[in-house]
């Protein structure tokens, strides 16, 4: 029995149900607010997914027809497969370009480290709405600074960033690897930090080079951190909205429409208000984040997650 256990014991039985009545009362409406802001919209939705549902009426109930009508919608399959591939490139090179800032920075011959965490987390903490007004300004072929950046080099005319239907979802991960990789960054330092040197100077007792220290050392003691990145980045990315619904809208003709911006088409954007059918889509989506979460536990679960 620990230390609280017994001075809880040695409590007389009123004081122990007035204080745990103490701390439930502080949990309650914590608790409220989630079931009822969080809980009961997860469940709302999956039920609408089995109704034709429109904005005033549930409508009949329709069983699985709304998922065998997305899996036989070309719509729905383009968005799965650039939510995907929007996905796994946004997180593959912003976790790569972030280690590497890490590594960077923390080497003991470079000064102001708090300077370059602070420039690099400032797109975090900027609006998602605000950095894609800017970037859509910033990449507009006719006056966007990037093509008159690439014209004064001697490239005429420009690429059209956004509306090149061979650019466009390659554009919107660079901008959003641009915006998420100083929060990575963040993650990766401080673990970096935490790192004992004492593993670094009996490699190098051995004659280990720099990149043999970084492949035997660094990467197997930031395995934790890894694997949380990973995780936050996908999730996170996964349900990607606000950036892509402000620079592209979806287009140029559904190259870059994710899911998250799917399912807001198929409820508001068509003018049908089709409902069920959009928290079908949801719960697709929703299964996807839940399912990947599940396994990257599972196969993290070896070692501790870096927080």
């Amino acid at each position: 029995m620990g230390p609280r256990s017994v001075a809880r014991a040695r409590l007389p039985w009123s004081a122990r149900v007035s204080r745990d009545a103490v701390l439930y009362g502080f949990l309650l409406p914590i608790v409220v607010l989630y079931a009822v802001f969080s809980l009961y919209p997860i469940v709302e939705t999956f039920e609408l997914s089995f109704f034709n549902a429109k904005i005033v009426e549930r409508g009949p109930f329709v069983g699985l027809d709304n998922y065998r009508a997305l899996l036989r919608t070309r719509d729905f399959t383009q968005a799965l497969g650039n939510t995907i591939l929007f996905t796994a490139a946004s997180t593959v090179v912003a976790l790569a370009i972030a280690l590497a800032l890490a590594v960077l920075v923390s080497l003991p011959w470079v000064r102001g480290q708090t300077f370059f965490k602070v420039v690099f987390f400032l797109p975090v903490v900027t609006s998602l709405v605000a950095v894609g007004y800017v970037w859509k300004w910033m990449l507009d072929p006719s006056y966007g600074v990037v093509n008159a950046a690439l014209g004064l080099a001697g490239v005429r005319p420009g690429p059209r960033w956004l509306a090149d239907p061979s650019l466009a979802l390659w554009s919107l991960v660079a901008v959003n690897v641009w915006k998420w990789i100083g929060y990575f960054q963040v993650i990766f330092l401080a673990n970096l930090q935490a790192i004992d040197p004492h593993y670094y100077e009996a490699a190098a007792i051995d004659g280990a080079g720099p990149w043999r220290r970084f492949l035997r050392i660094t990467l197997p003691l930031l395995r934790a951190a890894i694997v949380l990145s990973v995780i936050l980045a996908v999730v996170n990315f996964l349900k990607s909205f606000a950036l892509v619904f402000v620079m592209t809208q979806g287009g140029p003709a559904g190259r870059t429409e994710l899911l998250a911006t799917y399912v807001y088409r198929e409820a508001f954007g068509t003018g049908q208000l089709r409902f069920g059918f959009s928290a079908a889509a949801s719960v697709v989506l929703f299964a996807m984040i839940m399912a990947f979460t599940v396994a990257s536990n599972r196969a993290g679960r070896a070692g501790e997650v870096a927080l």
